[in-house]
């Protein structure tokens, strides 16, 4: 909903309330959106399943609670009233809550703290969606996908409105900027991206970023006023894929039409088909078998001056190269990693550990400076830290459970998380 409003009411509001659904990684994603973007959020506990429900709801209600807090929002509870006279179930509302009297100092006035920040996308311009017999690629599955790749590693991550690239001043306060497949960009947008890098910010750009505009060409004319609604191409203005990135010159790639031999190897070659024909990424330096990463739907791409291609398309048979799959790049005193492949939309739907390892590795080549913290856990404990002043509180969550992770389903049991370790990286001066 706050994409798809004018720019101008989201400028005057101070918070929100809204009904979140759907999984915990979306109210994870939500919350976090709505507290970049400045403003208190107020989502609601539950959702409109499972009747009645006041009770029954178990672990999905108290680790929705503690979800929610942990990025910075205040839970609701719709019903409250059917746990007062439910002293079974009243536990996983009451425990929470307790948690949260015991220790509002350390979350009053914390906001979360800025590291990498996932631009929030849900347009898809026409065409440019793919499906197959497993899996499909499109922006809402990119922006969540990576969000979700950095959140399960342990990363510090920020859901962030494409309002933000409005405004340098606040896009600077993150390190790495990750545009997972956002394919519409204005002119003013970029010359903002364009400053972060140059000043020393981090970029991963992936897919189709910036290759689709209102006018043919280089750059989109139809927008160079501002940041228009959302991250579509104007109303009235037909979406078309344009002869260049509009970021070429910090992407350092270029698009290309695969033609003679290499169409034909293309023609043989697909990406999951199961076999020696499969297409991967491996590393260009020491290409291995061990460290593959199925590849995805991408875009061929050429590498220009300037950029260095640091993995490569091989082929399962042989590992032989036939494209670039990841070029990285110096622009001013930032660093911008470009991927070809739509790898955050295959880690959302297939949860593989190679690909979200891939797609971790793309922040780390990209940030100018170590993360504020590791943890060693596996993706069943989920991480956020806040800050306030010179205070840091790094909140540790349990997931819910894998196998339940949808939409009006309950989790009636939490698996613990055991032998948990956590660094923290100390900043200068500080200790």
């Amino acid at each position: 909903a706050m994409a798809r409003e004018d720019p101008r009411v989201l400028e005057s509001m101070d918070a929100f309330l809204y009904e979140r659904g759907n999984s915990i990684l979306e109210r994870a994603e939500g919350v976090s959106l709505a507290r970049a973007s400045g403003m208190g959020v107020w989502p609601y506990v539950g959702e409109y399943n499972n009747w009645p429900r006041t009770i029954y709801n178990g672990f999905d209600f108290e680790q929705q609670i503690f979800t929610t807090v942990m990025f910075g929002g205040s839970p609701i509870l719709a019903l409250p009233w059917g746990y007062v006279g439910h002293a079974a179930n009243r536990r996983y509302v009451g425990y929470p809550f307790g948690v949260l009297k015991e220790h509002e100092g350390e979350f009053a006035g914390f906001h979360n703290y800025p590291y990498a920040a996932v631009v929030y996308g849900y347009g898809t311009p026409p065409g440019h969606a793919q499906s197959g017999n497993w899996w499909g690629a499109d922006v809402r599955t990119a922006t969540l996908g990576a969000f979700a790749a950095l959140l399960y590693g342990h990363l510090q991550v920020s859901s962030v409105n494409d309002s933000l690239l409005d405004h340098a001043e606040k896009l600077a306060a993150y390190k790495v900027l990750y545009l997972a497949d956002v394919p519409y960009l204005s002119e003013a947008r970029l010359a903002n991206i364009r400053k972060f890098v140059r000043e020393g910010g981090g970029l991963v750009a992936s897919y189709g970023s910036t290759l689709f505009g209102a006018a043919a060409g280089r750059g989109n004319p139809a927008a160079r006023s501002g940041g228009g609604r959302g991250l579509r191409v104007p109303a009235g203005e037909p979406a078309k894929t344009l002869e260049h990135f509009g970021l070429e010159d910090l992407l350092r790639a270029a698009p290309i039409e695969p033609a003679g031999e290499l169409a034909e190897v293309l023609s043989n070659y697909r990406s999951m088909t199961g076999g020696p024909y499969d297409l991967y990424l491996a590393d260009r330096q020491r290409p291995e078998l061990q460290g593959l990463t199925p590849l995805w739907y991408f875009q061929p791409v050429k590498a220009l001056a300037g950029g260095e291609v640091w993995k490569e398309i091989v082929t399962g048979d042989g590992l032989r190269p036939i494209l670039p799959g990841v070029i990285v790049s110096q622009y001013g005193q930032g660093r911008v990693v470009y991927c070809a492949s739509a790898l955050e939309s295959l880690y959302l739907q297939q949860n593989s550990s190679a690909v979200g390892e891939l797609v971790r590795s793309l922040v780390a080549k990209a940030a100018p400076v170590a993360p504020p913290y590791e943890v060693e856990a596996p993706a069943a404990l989920i991480a956020n830290l806040t800050a306030k002043d010179d205070v840091w509180v790094l909140h540790l969550t349990n997931w819910t459970g894998d196998k339940l992770e949808r939409a009006g389903a309950n989790e009636y049991y939490l698996a613990p998380v055991e032998n948990v370790r956590v660094r923290l990286t100390i900043p200068a001066g500080k200790r």
